[in-house]
């Protein structure tokens, strides 16, 4: 019998004005408060940029737990969009069963090689890249864990480490999600990393982040 978890997938698209409301409402409910924004993209940049349609709806996403769902949470979220939405255009919730294996397919097929600054290249385990001279790679999987390098805070976490942190450092990773901010800084010389997270899919995404970047 599987014991594949099962998820609760909450969709929906929102005018630009009402994403920070709208992300705060599914926070209170979606897992670990993890919210996925997808802006509508027009261009991709070098470095990870991407120029955006100012005028088109963003995406947000959040997941719950199918097993922690209930019929009171989902009714607050409805709601809440409710009276959002008379203030600003929010779109119809949209809400799929996900299967972890459903949800590591569809990030997967959308996922590439990302450079992050000058010399830090994310690179999906599933997928090859011939490093250039001085590149630092991350070798990356996160599976469900927060950290696959797509959301702006990762990307500026991991520029700012790339061209500050020194060698011989100690280093506090809070919420660490998939690791890959510690392990940069592993490879970047710190002499000690605590890597923290409550998460258990987390802590074992972390792990796995490590031993296949042989930074464990």
């Amino acid at each position: 019998m599987s014991t594949e978890s099962a998820w609760l997938e909450l969709r929906l698209e929102a005018d630009r004005e009402a994403v920070e409301p709208v992300s705060e409402l599914l926070a209170r409910h979606g897992y670990q408060n993890g919210i996925v924004v997808q802006e509508p993209i027009i261009d991709e940049l070098s470095w990870g940029e991407y120029v955006t349609d100012p005028e088109k709806p963003v995406i947000l996403t959040t997941y719950i737990r199918e097993d922690e769902a209930s019929d009171a949470s989902l009714q607050a979220v409805r709601e809440g969009l409710w009276h959002l939405g008379r203030i600003r255009p929010v779109g119809e919730l949209a809400i799929a069963r996900r299967t972890e294996k459903d949800w590591t397919e569809t990030w997967q097929s959308y996922y590439r090689v990302m450079r992050v600054g000058r010399r830090t290249v994310i690179v999906p385990s599933w997928l090859e890249y011939e490093p250039e001279a001085g590149d630092i790679v991350l070798d990356l999987n996160p599976g469900m864990a927060f950290g696959t390098g797509l959301h702006p805070t990762t990307r500026l976490c991991l520029r700012v480490i790339e061209e500050r942190l020194g060698t011989g450092v100690r280093a506090l990773d809070l919420g660490t999600g998939s690791g890959i901010l510690a392990v940069l800084m592993a490879k970047l010389g710190a002499a000690e990393i605590v890597a923290l997270d409550t998460d258990p899919v987390a802590v074992d995404a972390t792990t796995a982040t490590a031993e296949r970047n042989g930074v464990a």
